[in-house]
């Protein structure tokens, strides 16, 4: 769970200081996740 908050945390100070490192990270896991298929909700 550290590690999780650890790298939100990253996330969000990049977004702040470092915006085109923020923009690269950001297009990436766009990239990764614009596959994954879209949640089923139970019912």
């Amino acid at each position: 769970m550290q590690n999780a908050m650890t790298q939100v945390y990253r996330y969000l100070w990049m977004r702040e200081n470092d915006p085109e490192a923020y923009e690269r990270d950001s297009a990436l896991a766009d990239r990764f996740t614009c596959a994954w298929d879209n949640p089923v909700p139970k019912t």
